[in-house]
């Protein structure tokens, strides 16, 4: 019995020490942001969720608010949809924002959970979109968002 448990042990143990820090960002994009101290913001022209001809919109605050909780600088990318998708494979964005929800039917996309619901039934659930994978910027991101919300009036 005792031979039984110190094998048991000797598993967990390698198993334990193959495990690394996580959430993990493949890309690195919140280490990039970081070392760049700029995030770069795929803006949708979707009021009045976002506007990047007014920079208006309940979205275009709470990426603002993000990059001041990262201590970096907005860098504002007006985009559409198709673009997005593209720009975030290619690291060219870190976030986009304008008016997604869950039902966005572009693959390429990794959103959040939802940060607000609206319509009637409220199917409507909008969330941000960023780069599939990159899991420890959305930990970061949906964090962030659930203490902004917590704030908000």
């Amino acid at each position: 019995m005792n031979y039984l448990r110190f094998i048991v042990a000797m598993v967990f143990c390698l198993w334990l020490g193959g495990c690394d820090i996580y959430p993990k960002d493949p890309r690195k994009t919140l280490q990039n942001i970081h070392e760049t101290s700029t995030i770069n913001i795929g803006v949708i022209e979707a009021p009045p969720w976002a506007s990047h001809i007014t920079m208006e919109g309940p979205e275009i605050d709470i990426a603002r608010a993000f990059a001041d909780h990262l201590n970096v600088a907005p860098h504002w990318v007006p985009i559409s949809i198709h673009q997005a998708v593209e720009k975030l494979d290619l690291g060219e964005l870190d976030i986009v924002i304008g008016g997604l929800t869950t039902t966005t039917p572009y693959d390429g996309i990794g959103l959040t959970r939802p940060y607000k619901e609206t319509g009637n039934d409220g199917n409507d659930q909008h969330v941000l979109g960023l780069r599939r994978g990159e899991n420890h910027l959305l930990v970061e991101l949906e964090t962030f968002i659930e203490t902004y919300k917590a704030g908000a009036p």
